[in-house]
């Protein structure tokens, strides 16, 4: 089930103010660990006008990308809220959409792209007719590895406890304990005790509280993973 909350900043923090249910994803049998990517790093950030006309669904090319200039946290953030409860019409739409919601709010932010031929290479979207994508961009699995290992482009560092995140970092899920990752949420504000409020997709979630103890999902044997983006 689905839990949301507004969230209201002042000078002691953010505060909560909100509350709903639904239910959540697995990926199937996409139990796919990508290889680190060993492909050469290509343009991956917005510069401030194509990150409003990606608020905006407008169409783009591979050719619109610039060389990356850092990550923007206040981006990625936008980008969630912009399209919590709805699909970007330039992206393709999952059934099961977690992953790939998080992936273009990564996107959004500026984190650098980086392409290969190969699906199970690098993180990568190509729009394309019909687009491409990596399987790190729309499998939480692969992306929770991805993020483990990457050394170029898109890299997090782990972190032991889900208050050292900030917006735009990212949570994944392994809600039965069993080593396979079937959901991701992407941090969008801190609550007053500074814990993670989240952003997802699939049972589209919008300040929900990270640990998902609402979910139908959630079992005691639950694991996750939280990375701090660094590029």
């Amino acid at each position: 089930m689905e839990s949301r909350i507004c969230v209201l900043k002042n000078k002691s923090g953010w505060w909560v103010t909100e509350d709903k249910q639904v239910e959540e994803e697995g990926q199937g049998g996409m139990n796919l660990s990508p290889p680190l990517d060993e492909e050469p790093l290509l343009a991956g950030a917005q510069s401030g006008s194509m990150h409003q006309r990606a608020e905006q669904g407008e169409r783009y090319t591979d050719e619109m990308y610039e060389m990356s200039r850092g990550y923007n946290r206040h981006r990625a953030v936008e980008y969630a809220h912009r399209w919590w409860n709805s699909y970007n019409p330039q992206f393709k739409h999952f059934e099961v959409d977690c992953t790939n919601y998080v992936s273009q709010c990564l996107w959004a932010g500026g984190a650098p792209l980086t392409y290969s031929q190969d699906r199970t290479k690098g993180w990568w979207y190509r729009f394309e007719t019909p687009p491409n994508w990596s399987f790190s961009w729309a499998v939480a699995h692969s992306l929770r590895w991805y993020l483990a290992g990457s050394t170029s482009g898109l890299r997090a560092r782990e972190v032991q406890s889900a208050r050292e995140l900030e917006p735009g970092d990212v949570i994944c899920y392994d809600f039965d304990g069993d080593g396979r990752w079937q959901h991701t949420t992407v941090v969008v504000a801190k609550d007053a005790h500074n814990e993670p409020l989240v952003n997802a997709h699939t049972t589209n979630s919008q300040n929900r509280y990270w640990a998902y103890r609402d979910s139908s999902a959630w079992t005691s044997n639950i694991q996750y993973k939280f990375f701090h983006i660094i590029v």
